[in-house]
């Protein structure tokens, strides 16, 4: 039996990053409540965007392996925005244009507590348990003059607790695995000046689920009911959700090169924290971000198929599925007796997604020359109570990697991935990049080159359906263009090497609660 092995390992990392390159475009068209439409353009001239970060990590590994695991890590995460600003024209129907100003300035910290824990029973059973203790503290600042001078800032505290937990038994005709998963939050978000909010919510979650896998007759399966409860207070606003989560997954080998697999899963999807706040924080001069205290959680429904053929020197993959997603929170849009445009998230008759992709990847020369090509088709329709958008898109991206003794080269090119949710569609434009790495002993050097031979390539461009507000938007990043990364690192191995350990379980909390 080895003896027990314990280490202790600290990691810092710092990152900052300074972009001025990036210009946002819009034509919005609004309709009055007189019936006469109202056009505005906004179009920035000038930002900056500036974030500093930091991370150090302390962590202790107790480790025997034939028995238990225990690692304990304490982090904090600092991140620091001095001031971004952004500076617009502003054009209106009958006004002259002017130029406004959008600033932000922000800081955050977020020690986290993480405790994980796995002990092996005897020759068949194990038990693996998390816990994380998250506190957030952000403080923020936000100022827009587009219209009038409209200034807010905020203090923010939320902290967290999650504690999940697996018990596994491998018996001879399958494995049984159960456990729990449990999360309590509280958010206290205090808003000053031309906001006036103070949240308190208080959220509560727990999943218990079950699952049983194994072979039997030719096809691997696993099957599994999970039970979890969603309840949350605000005031006087509040929820308790239940939702039933069953889970089966089937397998079978045609032949030694032929596989298919169905699955069936339902998951819930819980709206941010943001959305749910009892505030309301204005956009611009026309249109305001309110959020819905009485936005409930709702079930997802996936099925899914995969076929695939592997060889030696060819593989494919193809996969379809359908997700409907029944009473689940969309975009809402209402008009003030003022010619007020607020948005907000509502549960609303449902999103349908319908998918298909082959992913082809072929060994051109073996070892040597590698090539891959993904095709996707993606269908959605959204119905909300007033409205069905329907949107039909297709995407197709590929690579090609070549491995020359020290040197490695790919290629990549995508055509952008688009895709509509509630009355918003949104296209992830087309992207290139070539990257070339020298290995020499010890040492990595790499080159990344982004959006080869593009001055100021469009990244994103997008649109808004609604019968009360139409909207053309783009998006470029001069930044990106001809962007060129250089990467050298220096592996050292002197002294005793730390062993990082393989968690199951890993748990996270990263929402602020902040609507901005």
């Amino acid at each position: 039996m080895e003896s027990c092995n314990s280490e202790w390992a600290i990691t810092y990392d710092f990152n900052y990053q300074d972009f001025r390159g990036d210009r946002y475009k819009e034509l919005t068209d609004y309709l009055l409540k007189d019936g006469t439409h109202h056009l505005i353009e906004r179009e920035d001239i000038d930002n900056r965007k500036r974030n500093f970060s930091n991370m150090i990590e302390l962590k202790y590994n107790l480790v025997d392996p034939t028995f238990y695991t225990f690692q304990a890590t304490l982090s904090t995460h600092l991140s620091h925005t001095p001031g971004d600003y952004t500076t617009r024209w502003f054009n209106e129907t009958n006004h002259d244009a002017v130029l406004t100003t959008q600033g932000e300035k922000s800081k955050s910290s977020s020690p986290t507590l993480d405790l994980y824990f796995y002990h092996r029973l005897g020759n068949h059973q194990s038990v693996t348990a998390n816990m994380t203790g998250t506190a957030i503290h952000t403080r923020m600042w936000n100022s827009n003059n587009e219209g009038t001078d409209y200034v807010y800032s905020v203090k923010g505290r939320t902290y967290s607790l999650t504690t999940e937990a697996i018990y596994e038994n491998r018996l001879k005709p399958f494995t049984l695995s159960m456990g729990f998963l449990h999360k309590t939050k509280y958010t206290d978000n205090v808003y000053h000046g031309d906001v006036n909010s103070n949240n308190n919510m208080h959220n509560r979650s727990l999943y218990l689920f079950g699952e049983v896998k194994g072979r039997w007759s030719g096809f691997n399966y696993s099957a599994g009911m999970g039970l979890s409860n969603e309840h949350y207070h605000q005031g006087e606003n509040r929820f308790n959700f239940w939702l039933f989560r069953p889970k089966i997954t089937l397998a079978h080998s045609i032949s030694d090169l032929w596989n298919i697999r169905y699955s069936f899963e339902v998951s819930q999807h819980i709206s941010q924290v943001a959305m749910i706040s009892d505030t309301r924080i204005r956009t611009n001069s026309m249109e305001w971000t309110v959020g819905n205290p009485d936005i409930q959680p709702n079930g997802n429904f996936e099925h899914s198929v995969n076929l695939s053929y592997r060889s030696s020197r060819f593989d494919n993959l193809f996969m379809t599925a359908l997700r409907i997603i029944p009473d689940c929170n969309m975009a809402s849009y209402s008009r003030t007796d003022d010619d007020q445009f607020l948005y907000m998230q509502r549960n609303q008759p449902g999103i349908k997604m319908w998918y298909a992709m082959d992913c082809i990847r072929w060994s051109i020369i073996p070892q040597k020359l590698n090539m891959s090509i993904i095709a996707s088709a993606y269908r959605f329709i959204n119905n909300g109570e007033n409205y069905t958008h329907t949107l039909t898109s297709y995407q197709i991206e590929g690579n090609i990697q070549a491995y020359l003794g020290r040197w490695t080269i790919t290629a990549y090119a995508t055509n952008g991935y688009k895709f509509m949710e509630g009355e918003t569609w949104n296209h992830q434009d087309d992207a290139s990049y070539i990257s070339c790495s020298y290995h020499l002993g010890l040492c990595d050097i790499s080159l990344y080159w982004q959006h080869p031979f593009e001055v100021n390539p469009r990244l994103n461009r997008g649109g808004l359906e609604n019968v009360l507000i139409h909207k053309q938007m783009e998006y470029h990043g001069r930044d990106y263009g001809n962007m060129i990364s250089i990467g050298f690192s220096w592996k050292l191995n002197r002294g005793k090497q730390y062993h990082d350990i393989n968690r199951k379980l890993h748990n996270k909390d990263t929402q602020t609660g902040i609507l901005k």
